[in-house]
């Protein structure tokens, strides 16, 4: 006898058994592509690896970000009105439209001893926005659990008005299981212990966004937010493309003590992923020639992220797009001599060079062939991804591998105020004299 399927509040529901389904109503199977991975293992006030995500961090007043290698977590504090922490993904996540955005992100909302002050507010989500001046200022959109004076809530932040406006719907209002006991699952949440949150989304600008917890190996839904037929002219935030974010801040006049356990997260694209942007090279000639001379590790490229004309931002940069590094390609016409190449990606520290859009029209990225200063930032700022060598008339030639991810080239990132990290390109010649190299590069732009 035939057991009829029903769908039923997003999930397929077989003789009580549940099946979930993501998103866009498609059964989840166990084939997600990963698009980021923020680990609680990255320690330290300065990102200690690039792979995806090398983390942004920032703080104000007497906040703290500690690392606990012992517990593999990380712990954000607070102690006086003012205090502010936040510890961002370095990289704003990518999104294809039609394909289901799923985000778990763990920790523990009400981590204090004896409990958060009243004044304290702790988010997890994929968010942006400026928090006590931490933070670029130009963007405000996400969405995130909050946790303040008592009150778990889910929060829509958007700033498609032109003002930031965050929507917050309270744990006893969720149109889901509201994780009191009086749910389906039974489950009541313990803001006090670490859990382990999820939120997926359509977008598409209109799609919807559930919230939930993992309950005993099940995706249980606390709240949808529901935006079919609702929205006249506009969308419901500006974009979706946008970083996993932890913050915590004491506001008001009292109550001014608290902390947030960070534990790690993922963005998962259900339905696979392929990078789909436009390509771009350096501007015609695109291949640039370099005198090298004996002796010296001086950089000869940067490229970063720039910003793109008329996009109304104040930022220097434009962080809501990702630059992913296609191929690089080296030749030498020398016969005698060896050249050594490394390619490095440079995460703290500003610089001085005069830098050169692109394409204006096209392409966020900027590139500098004089760069300044003519040595690398301080130890512990960059970290050399690949090298080469040249000898003999040789050519070196790297490609990436887009469609995997090319995560052996990390895309560009950026820090909370809005500043590129950025790739530089070094050429070391050992032998005497002064011969030339000629240089390609060409990456993806990746923007929203």
């Amino acid at each position: 006898m035939a057991v009829p399927i029903v769908a039923r509040g997003g999930f397929l529901v077989d003789n009580g058994t549940s099946l979930p389904i993501d998103a866009f109503g498609r059964v989840r199977t166990s084939n997600p592509s990963t698009l980021l991975q923020l680990l609680s293992s990255q320690l330290g006030s300065i990102p200690a690896a690039v792979d995806s995500p090398s983390a942004a961090q920032g703080f104000a007043g007497t906040a703290t970000i500690t690392g606990n290698s012992a517990t593999s977590t990380i712990n954000m504090t607070t102690a006086s009105n003012g205090d502010a922490a936040v510890r961002q993904s370095a990289r704003y996540v990518p999104y294809q439209p039609g394909k289901s955005r799923l985000i778990y992100l763990s920790g523990c909302r009400d981590a204090a001893s004896g409990g958060n002050g009243s004044d304290v507010v702790t988010r997890i989500g994929v968010f942006d926005g400026d928090i006590t001046g931490l933070c670029d200022a130009s963007f405000n959109d996400g969405h995130f659990f909050q946790y303040t004076n008592g009150t778990l809530s889910v929060v829509e932040r958007s700033s498609v008005s032109g003002s930031v406006v965050d929507t917050a719907i309270s744990q006893s209002n969720w149109n889901g299981d509201k994780m009191d006991g009086t749910g389906p699952s039974g489950f009541t949440v313990d803001v006090t212990k670490m859990q382990l949150f999820w939120i997926d989304m359509e977008w598409l600008g209109v799609g919807n966004v559930r919230f939930g917890l993992v309950v005993n190996e099940t995706l249980v839904v606390c709240h949808t937010i529901n935006h079919a037929n609702t929205l006249t002219n506009t969308m419901y935030t500006r974009t979706a493309l946008l970083p996993v974010r932890y913050e915590i801040q004491a506001t008001g006049s009292g109550s001014p003590d608290g902390e947030i356990t960070v534990g790690c997260g993922t963005v998962i694209s259900e339905g696979g992923y392929i990078p789909i942007g436009r390509n771009f090279t350096f501007p015609y000639p695109s291949v640039l020639s370099y005198v090298v001379d004996a002796g010296g590790t001086a950089p000869r490229i940067y490229l970063r992220l720039g910003k793109k004309a008329g996009s109304g931002v104040s930022s220097t940069t434009d962080v809501r797009t990702l630059i992913r590094l296609r191929s690089l390609n080296l030749s030498t016409a020398d016969k005698t001599d060896t050249f050594y190449w490394t390619l490095y990606y440079v995460y703290e520290g500003a610089d001085t060079s005069t830098w050169t859009n692109v394409d204006a029209n096209g392409s966020i990225a900027r590139y500098s062939s004089t760069p300044t200063p003519t040595t690398l930032p301080v130890s512990g700022n960059y970290v050399a991804m690949l090298s080469g060598i040249l000898v003999d008339s040789t050519t070196s030639v790297v490609n990436a591998d887009a469609v995997q991810g090319g995560e052996d080239i990390p895309p560009l990132g950026s820090t909370l105020d809005g500043l590129s990290h950025y790739y530089a390109l070094a050429i070391y010649k050992p032998a005497t004299g002064s011969d030339t190299v000629y240089v390609t590069m060409n990456w993806t732009s990746i923007q929203q």
